[in-house]
């Protein structure tokens, strides 16, 4: 196999194509080397947001369902969402789980790793946690509506998997991520 040693393109110039609260369409020129002309990229710039692999005293997975519009369908994930502000992203993470699923963790939560969720089309991380031990959170009543917590053995989880009804992609790199660290044992 040949050594071949990659240059970095130079991104000469950025627009915002489209804005919104929630994303930033943004219009890239990139000049590759040995290149005179440059490319055009799309990129998504959304905020970043945390995910949550969490398990009960009883060894159950903590998932959610909802709808998601944008696939057209119910889907079953980790708890996860936007991070605020200037609001940490385990800090986001713990708010997250206990709004989404009523539960909070006992002690404190593992990083896992920052991941790119489609680092081809979206410029935002998904912020990893794995959260060893949770319980029910007192006054948790304010849930977050049209979000069902499902409570599932990991022998329930990898059947899931296995017939594609757990379909997010960065999710199962979360679970991925707690088995290579050893946080996890299926």
């Amino acid at each position: 196999m040949k050594d071949r040693t990659l240059r970095k393109p130079k991104i000469a110039g950025k627009r915002v194509r489209y804005k919104s609260p929630w994303i930033h369409l943004i219009e890239k020129s990139v000049l590759y080397p040995g290149e005179s002309k440059s490319r055009k990229y799309v990129s998504v710039k959304a905020r970043e947001y945390c995910t949550v692999l969490a398990v009960t005293p009883k060894n159950k997975v903590v998932l959610v369902r909802q709808y998601r519009p944008i696939v057209e369908n119910f889907t079953l994930e980790l708890p996860s969402g936007c991070i605020d502000g200037k609001e940490s992203p385990m800090a986001a993470a713990v708010r997250e789980l206990t709004e989404e699923t009523g539960f909070r963790p006992t002690g404190r939560m593992e990083f896992l790793g920052a991941l790119y969720p489609d680092s081809g089309r979206l410029e935002n991380r998904m912020w990893s946690y794995f959260a060893r031990s949770v319980v029910p959170a007192r006054g948790a009543s304010h849930r977050e509506k049209g979000v069902e917590t499902v409570l599932c053995t990991w022998t329930e989880v990898k059947e899931m998997i296995r017939e594609g009804r757990i379909l997010h992609g960065p999710h199962l790199g979360v679970i991925a991520l707690a088995l290579l660290s050893g946080r996890l044992r299926l």
